[in-house]
Formats: structure tokens, sequence, C-alpha cells
């Protein structure tokens, strides 16, 4: 199951970030020639793996990108990385509540703040299908029912699962948090 959750989260990030958030970021990237697959890959890790970042890592993460920023950019270039991505990681922790929600009250519940995010993101097929699987989501934990992973698998969308999938979400968006700030702490 662990492994099914990390893959939902990096596919939701890669449709949130890219069409919303990152083409601004990816463009000052490119623009001063950065080693972007070695950035997105210290932020995938971040985000995965419970022991990140390390000092290390961070001041890695932050060599890369001050090699080609001057300081005086580090505070704006750091409130827009976190722009890019805990912003959706905040969109995961506002659909996990619905579906928490929406299971223990036997009915969908869609906040407001969910459909603020929805209204963020660019429409296309693909975020038109992934907000269907929301949708199925919701309905599935509504009314108790399976819902069926993409890989198969079928799980009881309840409130101690979407409790479960809260709690590594807020512990991902504090790692990424951690990472994103200029200054160690």
């Amino acid at each position: 199951m662990k492994n099914i959750f990390l893959k939902f989260s990096i596919f939701l990030l890669a449709i949130y970030i890219n069409p919303v958030f990152a083409s601004t970021l990816d463009e000052q990237i490119a623009k001063y020639q950065i080693d972007t697959p070695r950035i997105k890959q210290i932020i995938a890790l971040t985000t995965n793996d419970i022991n990140q970042p390390t000092k290390q890592i961070h001041d890695e993460f932050w060599g890369l990108l001050l090699t080609r920023f001057n300081k005086t950019d580090v505070y704006e270039l750091s409130n827009q990385l976190k722009n890019s991505y805990v912003e959706p990681l905040q969109y995961q922790l506002e659909l996990w509540t619905c579906i928490k929600e929406s299971s223990a009250n036997h009915k969908v519940v869609i906040t407001q703040k969910l459909t603020e995010f929805r209204k963020k993101v660019p429409q296309s097929n693909i975020t038109k299908d992934y907000e269907e699987k929301q949708n199925q989501m919701l309905i599935s934990a509504a009314n108790g029912t399976l819902y069926k992973l993409r890989n198969g698998d079928e799980v009881k969308l309840n409130a101690a699962y979407a409790s479960n999938n809260i709690a590594k979400i807020k512990t991902a968006k504090n790692r990424l948090e951690k990472l994103l700030n200029a200054n160690w702490e």
C-alpha cells in the first residue's frame, strides 16, 4: 500500500505542478542552465523519504540554485518553489480531508477549499479524467464501497485510511517546506 500512495502522490504532483505552477520556474531554471533533473530528483527524494532532507541534501539543492541566482533573489525563489511544490500537497490534503468527511458522513463532501484548488488547475483531458477519479473516490468513501486502484487492487476509502494518508502527506509537506526554505533549520 505504501508504494501505491507514493505513486499516487507523485502522479498528483506531476499533473498539478506542471501546468499550473512550474512553468515560470522551469523557464527560469532553463534560462540559468541549472541542473533541472537533479533538482527534481532531490524534490522527489525529499517528498518520499522520511529521512530527508538532510543538511547535505539541503545544501546541495540550494548550492545548485545559488550558482545561477544571486543572493537577493533567494527569498523570492524560496517562495516561488513553495508555491510550486507545497501547494499541490495542500491540494492532496484537502482531497483526503474530503474523502475522510465523505466516509464519516456517508455522503460526498467537497469543501470550498477543494473547489478553489480545482479552479486553479487548467482544464485538459488529463485533469478532467483525474477530477473524475477524485469524484469516484469521494463516492466510494461516502458509500463505503471498495475503490479500485490503477494497479487493480481494491481499497476501502474509510476515515482511517484517509487519516493515514493525511498524516503521510503532512509529513511530506513538512519535509518539502524544510528543503525549500533557503536557510537550514
